[in-house]
């Protein structure tokens, strides 16, 4: 398992998927960023240097991460992770955002909340996907309510 959203993770959950009641299907997503100490390490088994952000050669000095958690079943699972320079981007949380909210319906998973701290780009970003929604809705004719996220139909 690498950085980025885990497919392997999602198709594991989606197994997991056929034997839960739709309450236990019920999930919130969970996200967060941690400043790391930038490093380079060499991975023999891969024959690479690791410690880069992905796709290019900055080297890492956060991480992100991604989970879900069960509301009404106890369970959690991380589903991906990130190395960046930097703050992660609100921009780039949305995109992570959709994504898996996207691979959660296609298991059958409900997501029903998201949990973040207040770091300047979470708020963004949760503010992004709150505003785009409301226009969506409001093209649809659906009365907007505050702080709902649609990411589908």
């Amino acid at each position: 398992v690498g950085p980025g959203i885990s497919q392997v993770v999602f198709d594991s959950l989606g197994n997991n998927a056929k034997s839960m009641t739709d309450k236990d299907k019920c999930c919130i997503i969970l996200f967060d960023e941690m400043a790391i100490q930038p490093h380079l390490d060499y991975d023999v088994h891969r024959d690479r240097v690791v410690g880069f952000e992905a796709g290019n050669q900055n080297i890492a000095d956060h991480a992100t991460v991604f989970m879900l958690r069960g509301v009404f079943k106890k369970w959690k699972q991380p589903v991906g992770f990130m190395f960046h320079k930097s703050a992660m981007s609100a921009s780039t949380i949305v995109n992570y955002y959709r994504e898996i909210v996207m691979q959660c319906e296609k298991i059958g998973f409900i997501v029903i909340a998201s949990v973040c701290d207040q770091g300047t780009n979470n708020v963004k970003a949760i503010n992004m996907l709150t505003e785009e929604s409301k226009r969506n809705l409001i093209l649809k004719g659906v009365e907007p309510r505050d702080y709902i996220i649609t990411v589908s139909n």
